[in-house]
């Protein structure tokens, strides 16, 4: 089983850059791996339609044991700006 940290972001998103650095760490603090989902075209997109994303930025925790990851493979979510300590996924 593998555990990933998808930070959804897109460029024309100021808070998305502010978050960006933090959601790095919490990958970091919890040993998944991290990657980053551009949502402003392409694979990203649909990603983020198949995972249920609606608001950016939004790290998504997730549990899976293929390539894809999954709506039912979701363990956690944080939408929008905060500190590294109120991020508990």
């Amino acid at each position: 089983m593998s555990n990933t940290i998808l930070y959804f972001t897109a460029p024309y998103c100021g808070a998305c850059e502010v978050m960006h650095p933090i959601a790095e760490r919490v990958a970091k603090r919890n040993d998944c791996t991290f990657k980053e989902v551009r949502v402003d075209g392409g694979d990203g997109r649909k990603l983020a339609e198949a995972l249920k994303v609606r608001a950016i930025p939004q790290i998504v925790s997730a549990q899976h044991s293929g390539e894809e990851i999954e709506y039912d493979d979701v363990v956690g979510r944080f939408i929008g700006i905060g500190k590294m300590q109120e991020i508990k996924l």
